[in-house]
C-alpha cells in the first residue's frame, strides 16, 4: 500500500472509528493507555498498539477509495521505480542471504506492493515475484515495468482469482502488516499460500520507536487507517502463536535517517539540527534499541493453528 504518500486524517470518516478490540487478540478490555489525543492503547496480551477506537474494515475501504481516486500525478511512484533507493537494495541483498532458495526458482508474494519498487528490486536480484495491491493505478504503473502485479486485498474474498491456486516460498509485508484489520484472519490466509518451511518477511515502523516517544499522535504518521502498530514483543508473540521460527529480528540499518514529527520539521529547531542531527538521532535510537523500523525474517514450522494458546 502507499500510506507514506497519502495521508488519512479526514474527520469525514469518524463514523467508522468503531472497533475497540485488538486486531490480533480481539480483546477489548485488557490494555494500557499510552496517549490521549488521539487515544492510543497497548494490548496487555500481545503488545500491539492501536487507536482506541480504531477504524473498521468498511472505513478502511471507503477511505482508501476516496483518496486514491484523487491520484492524478504518478511522478512520485515513477521516480521510486526508476531509482530504487539504497535501503531497499540493501534489504533485498539481506533477504537473498537468509532465504537463498527463494532466488533459485522460488516464488515470492509481496502483499500491499504499491507500484512495485520492492518487487522490482527482488526481480532484479533473481526472484520470481507476484504483487497484490488495492490501488489499481499503481498496479497499472508497475505493469509498465513488466511486473506481475494484481489488484486485490489480502483478506478473505480479496485475493484475485488467478492467484487462488498459487503457493509461495516467501511472503512479504513491507510496511503493510499494520493495516491488516484482523491479524488472525491474515495469518489464517497466509497458511494456504505459504509452502511448509516457507519464509515470512515483515518490516514496519514500530510503536517503541524514538519517533513515537517524541510525537504521541500516532495517527499523524501512520494515519487513522492503521489497525495495529507492532512492537518487537508483539511480533515475537504473534509469530510464536502462529507457528513460525524467527530466524532473525533486528532494527533498520542505523544509518537510516529517522523521520521527525511534522511540527518539528517545520520548526527552527529542525533547520538548525538538519539532516546530520537526524542521522545522529537515528544512530542513538538504534543503539538503545529504539530504532524506527523493525525487520523480521521467519520460517513456517507448524501448520495446525489449533495449537494457538
Amino acid at each position: 500500500m502507499v500510506m507514506s504518500k497519502i495521508f488519512f486524517h479526514d474527520n469525514v470518516f469518524q463514523e467508522y472509528m468503531t472497533l475497540k478490540d485488538c486486531p490480533y487478540c480481539h480483546d477489548s478490555a485488557n490494555f494500557t493507555e499510552i496517549a490521549k489525543n488521539p487515544r492510543v492503547v497497548r494490548c496487555n496480551i500481545c503488545g500491539l498498539y492501536r487507536l482506541y477506537p480504531r477504524m473498521s474494515r468498511q472505513g478502511q475501504t471507503a477511505m482508501l477509495k476516496k483518496y486514491t481516486d484523487k491520484i492524478t500525478d504518478l511522478s512520485y511512484w515513477n521516480a521510486q521505480l526508476d531509482d530504487i533507493d539504497k535501503y531497499t537494495l540493501r534489504e533485498v541483498k539481506k533477504i537473498k542471504q537468509i532465504f537463498p532458495r527463494v532466488f533459485q526458482n522460488g516464488r515470492v508474494l509481496d502483499v500491499g506492493c504499491a507500484e512495485g519498487t520492492f518487487a522490482l528490486a527482488l526481480k532484479q536480484a533473481g526472484a520470481n515475484v507476484v504483487g497484490i495491491e488495492p490501488v489499481e493505478k499503481l498496479v497499472e504503473l508497475g505493469k509498465e515495468y513488466e511486473l506481475d502485479l494484481h489488484v486485490g486485498r489480502f483478506e478473505a474474498g480479496g485475493i484475485p482469482s488467478d492467484l487462488e491456486e498459487h503457493s509461495f516460498d516467501l511472503i512479504i509485508f513491507s510496511g503493510t502488516i499494520m493495516y491488516m484489520p484482523d491479524l488472525r484472519e491474515t495469518f489464517d490466509l497466509i497458511n494456504p499460500y505459504l509452502r511448509h518451511g516457507g519464509g515470512l518477511y515483515i518490516t514496519n515502523p514500530v510503536a517503541t520507536s524514538l519517533y513515537f516517544s517524541i510525537n504521541k499522535d500516532y495517527s499523524s504518521r501512520v494515519g487513522r487507517y492503521v489497525a495495529g502498530i507492532p512492537t518487537e514483543k508483539a511480533l515475537r508473540y504473534m509469530l510464536s502463536q502462529e507457528g513460525y521460527r524467527i530466524h532473525k529480528i533486528c532494527y533498520y540499518w542505523p544509518g537510516y535517517v529517522i523521520p521527525v514529527p511534522m511540527w518539528v520539521s517545520k520548526s527552527s529547531v529542525h533547520r538548525v539540527i538538519g539532516k546530520g542531527g537526524r542521522l545522529a538521532l537515528s544512530l542513538f535510537a538504534h543503539a538503545i534499541g529504539r530504532g524506527d523500523r523493525i525487520i523480521v525474517y521467519a520460517n513456517k514450522i507448524r501448520e495446525d493453528m489449533n495449537e494457538r494458546k
